[in-house]
Parts: structure tokens; sequence; C-alpha cells
């Protein structure tokens, strides 16, 4: 590989990597891949992951000598902004946006739970039949239950909501309405993150949310308020304004999910070797496939502008 695949590889890839990690029983394997050109770059496997073998898989990527431009992770503490600048002088870092999602909606899901729990338990009807025969029962609504049923409202998109969600959003903010305050929380995180915002308005717009007197009354709000804050917004907006440029880590785990396909039909692939050489294969059927449907290659990097954070600012949002 080190004398088929790299030298290749080091000749089209564009400087843009996903990094991301697959454990097994006998170990872990880190990946890195183009999300540009849609390639697997390389791989290493390992009985412990671990700083270490981070830095040694990355400072070698394609057996060194490769220029990496913007790295995306999932924010894990094996690739910190320090560790990374470390390995690639003047890399721009950004964290994948979907696991801050994840993340948030865990804890607005919490939130909801919290309020729903304030809420007076229905009381439970009285045994047998009513005192007056034939009279009928009256219709009780369990607002618990209610709000229970309709969480997943309050973790949407906004885009994804459709009339009778809204409906159903405006009786469940007149039985409590702190459940508006999370609504509003949700759109405007999603407008934070959204890809038409500049750095600047970013920021603007997790300032103002800091301040908000309503999501500093909630306790889960103010946790998720929390990652943030000052400089832990950066890693999370870095792409904004570079257009062509993912903010998440999809591509590496989509690459990551179709070895795991391949693992699960060729029962075999679950020892240290085995997952080696099937991934050393997998790689050079992709440079094949490349070349074919490359017959001249084509170097096609992102310009060095597009990767500057402070030409990204400027961006029209």
């Amino acid at each position: 590989m080190a004398h088929d695949y790299y030298p290749w590889a080091r000749e089209v890839a564009s400087g843009i990597v996903d990094v991301d990690e697959v454990y097994e029983s006998s170990g872990g394997m880190i990946v890195a891949t183009d999300p540009v050109q849609d390639l697997t770059l390389d791989f290493t496997f390992t009985e412990h992951v671990d700083d270490a073998v981070a830095k040694h898989f990355l400072s070698g990527l394609c057996g060194g000598g490769l220029a990496i431009r913007g790295a995306s992770t999932d924010g894990s503490p094996l690739y910190h902004d320090e560790k990374l600048a470390a390995i690639w002088p003047g890399v721009v870092h950004q964290q994948c946006v979907f696991h801050l999602l994840k993340e948030s909606n865990k804890d607005l899901l919490h939130a909801v739970a919290a309020v729903r729990k304030t809420l007076p338990k229905l009381r439970p009807r009285r045994r047998g039949r009513p005192c007056r025969r034939g009279r009928p029962r009256t219709e009780r609504v369990d607002r618990r239950k209610l709000i229970a049923e309709h969480r997943f409202l309050f973790t949407r998109r906004p885009d994804h909501l459709s009339e009778e969600d809204r409906k159903q959003l405006a009786m469940l903010e007149s039985i409590a309405p702190q459940l508006g305050d999370l609504r509003r929380f949700t759109d405007e995180l999603h407008h934070l993150l959204s890809p038409q915002q500049t750095p600047a308005s970013a920021r603007q717009i997790r300032d103002r949310m800091l301040g908000d007197p309503d999501y500093a009354r909630q306790p889960n709000l103010v946790r998720i308020l929390a990652r943030l804050q000052g400089a832990k917004l950066e890693p999370f907006i870095a792409y904004l304004g570079l257009p062509g440029l993912e903010r998440t880590t999809n591509h590496v785990e989509r690459k990551n999910r179709r070895f795991r396909l391949l693992q699960k039909t060729r029962y075999k692939r679950r020892k240290p070797h085995t997952i080696t050489n099937a991934m050393k294969l997998e790689l050079m059927y992709q440079k094949c496939r490349w070349q074919q449907a490359h017959p001249t290659p084509q170097h096609n990097p992102v310009p060095q502008a597009r990767l500057d954070p402070k030409a990204s600012t400027n961006a029209v949002a």
C-alpha cells in the first residue's frame, strides 16, 4: 500500500479530511476520509485507541506529507484544537453540528419532562359505577400524558413542522407557558447553526440567547448554552461561509457504515488482521474505481482562500 496507494491518494486528495473511530471487541479503528473527493484516505487498527495512536496516525496520514487545511471531527478528546494544530499548523477545525444537536435534544427532552412534572396528576376515578345510573362520564384530559405523547415536537427542526404540529404546540403552550420558551429555544438554536449564517451573525444570535432571562430560568437550557459560551462556539462555525464544505462528519460515518455492511456478510472480518486486510483491499478497489471514472486524473483541491476563517466572516448571509 505504501508504494501503490499512498502516492495516488496524496495526489488526488483535496486537503479536507473527516476523522472518526470504529470500535470492535478486539480493538478500535481510526478512519480518515476526504469528503470533497469522496474517498477513504487512510485507516489504522489498534488494540487501544488513545492520544498517542491518534497523533501517530494523523501525522503520518497517507504515508506523511499530505497538506491538510480543514478537518472535521465529532468533538472527541482525541482531536482537540491544540492537538490538530500541532500536527497540521493552520488547520481549520470543524466539529460536527449534528453531535451538538444530538446532545442538545437530550437536554431539551429533560426540560420538557421537568415542566410536565410540575403539573398536577390526574386524580383516579372512583371504583364502580357512577353514583347516578345512566349519567355519562365526563371526558377528562390528562395533561401530563398529552405532553409526554408530543414531547418530540420540541426537538423537531423548524422546517419539518407541519401545520398540525404547530396547532399541537399552541395547545401544549396553553397548558404550560414554559413549553413555549423551549420551542422558541429550539428555533433559535437551529437558526444559529444554519448554513446561511456567517460567524459574526452566529455569535450575535448566541449572545442574544445567553442574555435571555426565560432561558436562564431553566437549568437544562443553561446546560446547552454552556456548550456555546465564549470560544466553545468557534469549532461549530469554522466552516460557515465556506461553500462546498459540510459541517458534519457524515461522510466518514457513511464510510464506516459501509464497512459494517461488508463485515456483516463476511463473518471472518472480526479479528485485527482480517479487518486490516479487508480495509486494504477496499482501498485498492477504491483506487481502481476512481481511475476508471477519471481516465485523466485531475487534482481539484479546495482553494486556500476558502479556508481562511477571516475571509469567511465577510461572507454574504
